[in-house]
């Protein structure tokens, strides 16, 4: 296997056709891995991203890809810390690669020796794969001056959706979930001047804005370069046709908002965020949202839909989901030089702030 490193723009523009290609061809590719959205997280990264690309020789085409980023920290002007993070993070719910499945595991091999033998990190982060192939990537970083240490598995529910609203609430969910979540349903439906709106471009600003500021207020703030990424993001997807954001509203305050993305060409939909107003509480506004999303997924002939990172227990208990896990794995060089690296830089690292 010959691996190339792509670092600019402009390479991964030219090999966009081949990326699509090998992602509609492989099964375990997810949204995070698809060209549109790695294209545009790229162009907002602090990160040094650059991606490794494999082909069996100098003539043929590519037959995997790996999108990574690199950080430094620096102390006195000496580089320490040199760490290594699957591509996406920390925006991507998901990390991984995409693979010609006739290819993927000699591949994915080759691109794991390549990384063991740049000396220019000294820890790896393999973070949130959902993907059976991690295995041979992992096995390629194996060797004497590696330590690989597993993370603890992350749940990702997931619901397969068959082709018919109706038939999702008779099969999926219990009698008491399918009777919740009409009710619901019903009572936010009738509130004085509702009205549920699917974004487009001209209240796109409006719509992301709101969901974020729902999101935030229930998971915690973000800084304000990260909810900016985020909305980056998120209009993207929107300008890359992948977006699929729902609003509900009584007249013009909002109940309950969700952001997702539609993936056609392995008929998936990622649920990514979500928020409500607490005011409508005693209405469920989560649940009724999410049963949006479910609904315009089946509609959209999706098989299945991802709520992506975490087991929250209404995910399975509610919606009728099962569960994956999703893999990692860090990765510390034990060598000398790397050990001293990480010694020096906890030794430099400042001191905590007390506040008296």
């Amino acid at each position: 296997m010959r691996i190339d490193v792509i670092t600019e723009a402009a390479g991964m523009d030219r090999i966009a056709a081949r990326w699509h290609a090998l992602y509609a061809a492989d099964p375990h590719a997810h949204y995070f891995v698809s060209w549109s959205w790695l294209r545009n997280w790229f162009a907002i990264t602090p990160y040094t991203w650059f991606v490794l690309a494999a082909r069996p020789a100098d003539d043929a085409d590519y037959v995997a890809f790996l999108p990574l980023a690199r950080t430094a920290v620096r102390r006195c002007g000496v580089g320490l810390q040199q760490s290594l993070y699957m591509g996406g993070k920390p925006i991507s719910d998901y990390a991984g690669f995409v693979a010609d499945p006739a290819h993927a595991d000699a591949a994915l091999a080759a691109l794991g020796r390549h990384i063991a033998g740049d000396s220019a990190w000294n820890w790896f982060h393999v973070g949130h794969v959902p993907d059976p192939r991690l295995d041979a990537l992992l096995a390629g970083l194996s060797g004497a001056n590696l330590r690989i240490t597993p993370d603890a598995d992350v749940s990702c529910p997931f619901v397969e959706l068959p082709a018919d609203w109706d038939e999702y609430l008779a099969t999926r969910l219990s009698h008491k979930g399918r009777f919740n979540l009409r009710r619901y349903t019903r009572m936010t439906e009738e509130l004085p001047e509702f009205r549920a709106t699917v974004t487009s471009a001209e209240t796109a600003d409006r719509d992301i804005d709101v969901v974020l500021t729902m999101w935030q207020d229930r998971w915690g703030a973000l800084a304000s370069a990260d909810a900016g990424n985020y909305r980056t993001m998120l209009h993207g997807a929107l300008a890359d046709g992948d977006l699929w954001l729902r609003m509900l509203w009584a007249g013009e305050t909002p109940i309950a908002g969700a952001a997702g993305f539609l993936d056609r060409v392995h008929r998936r939909f990622c649920y990514y965020i979500g928020g409500y107003n607490p005011e409508f509480n005693k209405l469920s506004p989560g649940k009724v949202v999410v049963g949006y999303a479910l609904r315009d997924a089946i509609a959209a002939e999706c098989t299945f839909f991802d709520f992506l990172l975490g087991g929250e227990g209404y995910k399975m208990d509610f919606f009728g989901a099962s569960e994956r896990p999703a893999r990692g794995a860090t990765i510390m060089r034990m060598d000398v030089a790397s050990r001293m690296r990480r010694r020096l830089a906890r030794w430099l690292a400042p001191a905590p702030v007390v506040s008296s």
